[in-house]
């Protein structure tokens, strides 16, 4: 019996001299809130009294690698559990349809759509392996937002983090690294929101930052920031879904084709059906968004489309996603910007008399020679009234 968080009662018909027993697989977990003792009374056991033990077996793994067994003996009131290895020997026959169909399989995923120079990165280089896309901008998260945004032509396009689920390393891409990328299948879609529901789409992406987020957008088309030093604003109901904005945003100057984005206008948006369409991690603010494209093509075809057609099969080092930290389409900062220094006021600036004219002046030669022909007129003048006066002088009185 599955038995959720909360705490229910729940009667098991059985025969009260016979141990209860429950196998289940794939992460399912188990619990019992009522059996029966040996004389078929009521024993109350409770969901969180039997938690510890249930911790041990109700978490199995995937892909029935193992099954959690548990068993319940109302003669002893006991309650043990433990896990069931799967059978040693398996049929043959089944064996060899299963290869046959992986081997064909094989010849497609191992077909080459790329090489890339540099590592993209979707987990952390450290020793806690956190998800990078989750929590920052990183060059794969760049790339498969870009290949989304190309694939619907939008003016913008959101990849969320928790979908992006595996590092590409330096060597040969093939079908198979593309797929483990985005290995869930999800369609596209392309909607035209307004610019207030874009921006209250990027406060709930960054609401937990700095701590991972399934939700944390990556984009394309589209910048934006983040101010670590400011509490969220958004407001969720008992599901975890987006009611409201409450306060200051931390998501600030956000711009579309580097202008800033403007709330009361309308643009196209791409990404997975399951953000846009079903409200995927609490995304519910697109709900009576127009939809223009609804579920085009799966998240991996478009990357390989992207990566043979648009990039033709090469991912540079020198390229947009040649920096594994991505090129700048969210920034986190701590505090506002510092307030600039106003410039001092300039002194009063006092009159100059003019200057003399500049020895290569033009006009020089002209005026030289103008006030030299000035001044020999007047020497001349001044000697011929000397010499007219010398003259007088001494010639006799004629009266």
């Amino acid at each position: 019996m599955a038995t959720p968080q909360s705490q229910r009662t729940a009667r098991l018909p059985h025969n009260p001299s016979k141990p209860i027993v429950i196998l289940h697989a794939n992460d399912v977990r188990c619990g019992v809130s009522e059996t029966h003792d040996a004389s078929g009374n009521a024993t109350s056991i409770g969901y969180a009294g039997v938690a510890a033990l249930l911790k041990q077996a109700a978490q199995t793994g995937t892909q029935l690698q193992s099954v959690g067994k548990i068993v319940i003996d109302p003669t002893n009131g006991t309650l043990t559990c433990n896990l069931v290895a799967p059978p040693v020997s398996q049929d043959a026959d089944t064996l060899a349809y299963v290869k046959g169909i992986k081997d064909e399989l094989n010849k497609v995923l191992g077909q080459k759509v790329a090489y890339t120079e540099v590592k993209l990165i979707a987990v952390e280089n450290d020793a806690r392996k956190n998800w990078a896309v989750r929590a920052r901008e990183t060059n794969l998260g760049d790339v498969c937002a870009v290949a989304t945004r190309a694939a619907l032509d939008t003016d913008i396009a959101f990849a969320n983090g928790g979908g992006v689920r595996s590092d590409v390393a330096i060597d040969d891409i093939t079908y198979g690294n593309a797929i483990s990328v985005m290995p869930f299948g999800n369609s596209l879609c392309k909607i035209e929101p307004t610019g207030q529901t874009i921006l209250d789409a990027l406060e709930m992406g960054a609401r937990l930052y700095p701590e991972p987020n399934g939700g944390f957008l990556q984009t394309s088309g589209l910048t934006y920031e983040i101010r670590s030093d400011i509490a969220t604003p958004v407001k969720l109901d008992n599901r975890g879904n987006f009611i409201g904005v409450e306060g200051p945003r931390r998501v600030q100057n956000v711009r579309v084709a580097r202008q800033p984005l403007d709330p009361a206008s309308t643009y196209t948006l791409s990404a997975i059906s399951y953000l846009l369409k079903e409200g995927g991690d609490g995304f519910t603010m697109f709900k009576g968004s127009k939809v223009i494209v609804d579920e085009q093509g799966l998240d991996y075809e478009v990357l390989i489309t992207y990566l043979k057609d648009n990039l033709n099969g090469i991912i540079s080092s020198s390229s947009l996603y040649g920096n594994e930290t991505g090129d700048g389409r969210i920034l986190v900062k701590n505090g506002p910007d510092p307030v600039p220094t106003p410039a001092p006021t300039p002194a009063p600036v006092k009159p100059v008399a003019d200057p003399l004219a500049r020895t290569d002046d033009p006009l020089l030669p002209a005026s030289a020679a103008a006030s030299t022909l000035a001044l020999c007129a007047l020497a001349g003048a001044a000697c011929a009234t000397h010499a007219l006066r010398r003259k007088r002088e001494t010639t006799p009185d004629s009266r």
